[in-house]
């Protein structure tokens, strides 16, 4: 696939994750793909991607996002969102929240109510 020049920085869970979320990623990704060169972060290194994509840590997200840099985080209300939770915090952009309230991924990130008050 040919290389865009445009640059998208993506945090989501991917398949194989039984996640609907990740599976809207996937199909998300395929169409977008066309426009941007994204690298995907997730928690999977093996995770699946379309043609063209790349799969990287969220942890090394800092080497290659920096303040003018386009973000897209997909977001639920589940554990395997914690990472996404955080990497909105490091690295703010455009978020689609897919469920109505997110107090367990709050709970699940750090229990107690303090946090989710904070």
């Amino acid at each position: 696939m040919e290389r865009t020049g445009r640059s998208l920085s993506f945090f989501s869970p991917l398949p194989p994750e039984k996640n609907g979320i990740a599976d809207y990623s996937y199909i998300l990704l395929d169409e977008i793909r066309r426009h941007y060169d994204i690298d995907a972060y997730c928690d999977d290194p093996g995770a699946l991607v379309p043609e063209g994509v790349m799969v990287r840590d969220q942890r090394q997200a800092f080497r290659r996002i920096g303040p003018e840099s386009r973000v897209l985080h997909q977001i639920g209300n589940n554990g395997g969102h914690v990472f996404v939770l955080r990497a909105l915090r490091q690295f703010p952009g455009l978020t689609t929240i897919h469920d109505i309230g997110l107090f367990y991924l709050y709970e699940l990130e750090r229990p107690g109510i303090d946090a989710m008050l904070a």
